[in-house]
C-alpha cells in the first residue's frame, strides 16, 4: 500500500528544472493551440505530486497537463507505490495515459501509438540515478537504447536529466581485480548508461579504445585521467552527447547545483529545430545568469548547435 512516504521530495535545486521544463511547455502550447499536433512523454513521472518544503506542489507530469488541458500525456513510473499515487493525482484527468512499467520496454508501445511524423514530441527523461532497485527487481533506469529510439523518431525533442551524481559516485573509484564485485557493477551500470558500444557519429569513436569485453571505455580514460572536476564532468556529459544525441544538431545543457554548491546532473536538451534550441538557449541562459557575468562574445561561447552553461 502507497503512504505519503512514497511521495517524491525535492530540494530547492530540483525547482530550477521544473521551471525550465514549464517555460519550454509555454512554448509548446502556443503552437499546439495553432496546430494541434503536440504530445509529451514523461519516462519517470514518479509520484505525480513532489513534497517541496512539507508542501504537494506539481510534478513534471502536472505541469505538463495544466500547461493545456488537452495535452496527451504519456506517463511512465516504474515503481508501484509512486504509480498508485500518480494514478491518485490523476485519475480525473483523461489525457493522462499512465504506465506502471519500465520505461526501456515500453517506449516502443508508445511511440508506435503515435502516428510517425504527425505529432511533435517533448519527451522528459529524468531518471534519479542509473539503476533502480525493488525488493523482486533490479533494472537500469535508462539505457542509450531508449534514448536513441526517441531520437530517431521524427519530431521529437527530449530534456534529459544527465545523473552526473551518480555517475561518478558509481565509477570514480574504477575497481582492480582485488575490489569487490560490488564496484565491478557499479562500473558495469555506468558503461550500460553510457552505451557499450560507439555510434558511428561519435565523436570520440577513434578514442575509444576497446576493452577486454569489448566495450568502449573511454569514460573510464575520462574519470583517470588528471583532469580538474569542472574539466572531467564536462567531458562525460559531451562524451554521452556525441555517443547518444547525434540525431540532434542542436544541443544544450545547464549544470544544476545543489544548495551546497554541489553539482547534481545536466538538464540536457536536444532538437532538431533552431527556433526550438533559439528558445532553450534563452530560458536556459535566465536560469543560469542570475549574477553570472559572460566575459565574451555570447554567440562564441554559447553556440546555438552546443550552448552548455555552467
Amino acid at each position: 500500500m502507497a503512504t505519503e512516504g512514497d511521495i517524491i521530495e525535492i530540494k530547492e535545486h530540483s525547482k530550477k528544472k521544473y521551471r525550465i521544463l514549464k517555460k519550454y511547455l509555454n512554448v509548446c502550447e502556443t503552437f499546439s493551440n495553432k496546430y494541434q499536433n503536440f504530445a509529451y512523454i514523461d519516462t519517470h513521472g514518479g509520484s505525480g505530486k513532489v513534497l517541496f518544503d512539507g508542501k504537494l506542489e506539481d510534478g513534471s507530469v502536472l505541469i505538463a497537463r495544466n500547461t493545456n488541458l488537452s495535452f496527451p500525456c504519456y506517463v511512465v513510473e516504474i515503481n508501484i507505490e509512486r504509480f498508485s499515487w500518480l494514478s491518485e493525482f490523476t485519475k480525473e484527468l483523461s489525457n493522462i495515459k499512465p504506465f506502471n512499467d519500465d520505461c526501456n520496454k515500453v517506449i516502443d508501445k508508445i511511440l508506435d501509438d503515435m502516428t510517425k511524423g504527425e505529432k511533435f514530441i517533448l519527451c522528459f527523461l529524468d531518471p534519479d540515478g542509473l539503476i533502480y532497485r525493488h525488493d523482486s527487481f533490479v533494472c537500469h533506469q535508462l539505457l542509450p537504447e531508449t534514448v536513441k529510439k526517441i531520437a530517431e523518431f521524427p519530431r521529437t525533442e527530449i530534456l534529459l536529466n544527465f545523473p552526473l551524481e551518480a555517475i561518478v559516485r558509481s565509477g570514480g573509484c574504477l575497481p582492480d581485480e582485488s575490489t569487490d564485485a560490488k564496484a565491478h557493477q557499479n562500473i558495469e551500470n555506468v558503461t550500460n548508461f553510457f552505451g557499450k558500444k560507439c555510434d558511428i557519429n561519435c565523436s570520440f569513436m577513434h578514442e575509444c579504445k576497446n576493452d577486454a569485453k569489448g566495450e568502449c571505455n573511454k569514460w573510464k580514460k575520462i574519470i583517470e585521467k588528471g583532469n580538474s572536476p569542472k574539466k572531467k564532468i564536462r567531458k562525460l556529459l559531451e562524451l554521452y552527447i556525441s555517443k547518444n544525441l547525434s540525431n540532434f544538431p542542436f544541443v544544450g545543457a545547464i549544470l544544476i547545483k545543489n544548495e551546497l554548491n554541489v553539482p547534481q546532473y545536466y538538464l540536457v536538451y536536444g532538437t532538431k529545430y533552431f527556433i526550438g534550441a533559439k528558445i532553450m538557449r534563452g530560458i536556459m541562459k535566465k536560469e543560469w545568469g542570475e549574477g553570472q557575468q559572460i566575459l565574451g562574445d555570447f554567440e562564441k561561447l554559447f553556440p546555438i548547435n552546443k550552448f552548455i552553461f555552467e
